[in-house]
């Protein structure tokens, strides 16, 4: 069986990690004091605070910087054990000139090269779903 797993929220501790990142760099705003509770990024935020989001969402080794979900490695591990062929999806930020080469770069680290072949980026998103055919 063929086994897709997100990257962020799901491999990748993204949320966590983009909240502490917003809290580190600007301890006084209001809006980073907690976490978001919509799922999109552009709709948990004003447009100012989005602005400094972006900034440090799109900045250079954000993304490879992100530490797994506890539990992760180890699941997709035991996933594979099981016999299951595991892939990794994503979806690439609007400004994706670091995001994208961060993304492989993050699997390739947290398990081997071999793995970066099992990354599918898409700009497929919200109740849409992906398909495989096996032959």
């Amino acid at each position: 069986m063929i086994v897709l797993l997100d990257m962020d929220d799901v491999m990748a501790d993204t949320s966590t990690y983009l909240l502490r990142a917003l809290q580190d760099r600007y301890p006084k705003n209001p809006e980073f004091q907690k976490p978001r509770t919509q799922f999109d990024i552009k709709d948990a935020y004003s447009p100012e605070a989005l602005k400094l989001v972006q900034f440090v969402l799109y900045s250079s080794d954000f993304q490879l910087s992100i530490p797994p979900v506890p539990g992760s490695l180890e699941s997709v591990a035991e996933i594979i054990n099981r016999g299951h062929d595991v892939f990794f999806c994503s979806a690439p930020h609007k400004y994706y000139e670091t995001c994208v080469k961060e993304k492989y770069q993050w699997i390739e680290r947290m398990f081997v090269r071999a793995f970066v072949g099992k990354v599918m980026l898409t700009t497929l998103r919200h109740n849409t779903s992906l398909l495989f055919k096996i032959v």
